[in-house]
């Protein structure tokens, strides 16, 4: 692999499996640049922004030198700084159709003699991460900004998962991309694996990765260093069985290495809200836009002083532990008349908190009644990202004095751009998970998975060690 090639040519393209070290190459891009300008680096989600910037980080890299942001989020800053009136666009919380509005709008206005000049004066190089997932009217976008910067695209065919709302993908192979394959070249060494001492596992899915391209079966049980645990489905409603036992042991981990269960129903929310629900320890990955995300601030939005402790009350029974609000408080939103003498102090504080909220209503005080509850006794809350950005967008609309929904849209756009942390125990999907590196793996249900791609990536997001939970040990996938 040839950096120096890589970022000498107008455009260049590298093709490289998961972990074979794309991330590095950007950031080695970085160091080698000899420019004063920084390099821009695009890419599809947040999870790749946050693993970019973390890289760069531990590289000890000036961040001045790069500016890394999903295409969308650039697209958004782009709008934001260049078109004046941008109140035709679509609801924000309608994201399919808001940002392909985004991309359009962005698109008109970089064509712009202003634009274009702020761009060749901004960045020295042009790099774009995760290719393969491009719509065709993303990478319009891209060509649009770089029409005067050098762009180098970086991709894998197998790992390209995402529909954008059944746009066309660009075509890697594609007359679109003849001028990069020009220059294209590849990267041949499991990095991510052999940085973890696990270069066997490196290499054992890399034959998995060649038989997903030939169209051949995988049986699990001649896998050697991925693990495979067998189960029956009615082992996850028996207590003390071979299955609860293995997510109890998962569960259990106390240690500072990130894992990750990994589910094959991307669009069913319900099945990992089960999983989070049944194992106490877990934390839900969140898309970025979800929907409940602005519903939640639109209805902290339309309350008054007299429905805050109703509809506050509302948010936790359908995002936290049900039976412990109901213990307080009833339907209508009052609190209850307790006897129980440990129940009688807790009721004070909410009385408290609650009689502060409704005679001095403001922002502050629903925090602080929100963080009451949060507090009760036996409280878990299953979506927490939406409690604790519920609070920070109430921080933020009252510092700003805006509305609490601006204030969410805008929390979320600045986490688009520069990513989010990750807990040392998730559940997600494929699509939530790619562009992230977590120590282990386990993929739940794996004789679920209907795509070769989402199973490659879901497969390819531990470093240490890879655990595949299937009542079927022979999987097969259609192209």
């Amino acid at each position: 692999m040839e950096i120096d090639k890589f970022l000498s040519e107008f455009r260049s393209m590298i093709c490289a499996p998961a972990g074979y070290g794309k991330t590095h190459t950007i950031i080695s891009s970085v160091i080698l640049n000899s420019s004063t300008l920084p390099i821009l680096v695009l890419t599809h989600t947040n999870a790749g922004v946050a693993a970019i910037r973390e890289k760069a980080k531990t590289n000890k890299i000036d961040m001045h030198r790069l500016v890394v942001s999903t295409i969308c989020g650039y697209a958004q800053m782009l709008v934001d700084y260049f078109v004046k009136n941008n109140f035709s666009l679509p609801q924000q919380n309608d994201a399919s159709l808001y940002y392909k509005a985004i991309i359009t709008e962005a698109c008109k206005v970089s064509f712009s003699a202003p634009v274009q000049l702020f761009l060749s004066k901004s960045y020295s190089h042009i790099i774009v991460d995760e290719f393969q997932d491009c719509s065709l009217e993303q990478f319009k976008l891209i060509e649009t900004i770089g029409k005067m910067i050098p762009i180098h695209i970086l991709g894998d065919y197998l790992q390209s998962i995402y529909g954008f709302n059944n746009d066309t993908i660009v075509d890697m192979n594609g007359t679109e991309c003849e001028i990069y394959r020009r220059n294209i070249q590849t990267l041949e060494t499991p990095w991510r694996w052999i940085n973890a001492s696990s270069k066997e596992l490196g290499e054992e899915l890399h034959s998995i990765r060649q038989r997903l391209e030939n169209e051949l079966s995988i049986d699990l049980s001649k896998l050697i260093y991925v693990k495979y645990f067998p189960y029956n489905e009615g082992d996850k409603y028996v207590n003390n069985s071979p299955y609860k036992r293995a997510m109890s042991h998962i569960c259990n981990y106390n240690g500072k290495e990130k894992i990750v269960l990994i589910t094959p129903h991307d669009n069913i929310l319900g099945y990992r809200n089960k999983i989070i629900k049944s194992y106490h320890s877990l934390i839900l990955l969140e898309a970025v836009d979800a929907k409940d995300f602005y519903t939640v601030a639109h209805d902290l939005d339309e309350m008054t002083a007299s429905t805050a402790l109703k509809t506050i009350v509302k948010i936790f029974r359908q995002y936290a532990k049900k039976t412990v609000i109901d213990r307080y408080i009833n339907i209508n939103g009052e609190i209850k008349k307790c006897r129980k003498a440990e129940y009688i102090q807790i009721n004070k504080k909410l009385s408290e908190a609650v009689e502060q909220m409704t005679t001095q209503y403001n922002y502050l005080n629903i925090i602080k009644f929100i963080e009451t509850l949060e507090r009760l006794p036996d409280m878990r809350i299953f979506r927490c990202q939406i409690i604790y950005d519920a609070k920070l967008a109430l921080k933020e609309a009252a510092c700003n004095k805006t509305l609490i929904e601006t204030a969410m849209i805008k929390i979320h756009n600045t986490r688009r751009r520069v990513g989010r942390q990750i807990r040392s125990k998730s559940v997600g999907t494929a699509l939530l998970t790619k562009g992230l590196e977590f120590d282990h793996v386990v993929i739940l249900d794996a004789h679920l998975f209907t795509d070769k791609k989402f199973f490659y990536v879901a497969l390819t997001r531990g470093c240490k060690s890879v655990t595949i939970i299937s009542e079927k040990k022979i999987l097969k996938f259609k192209d």
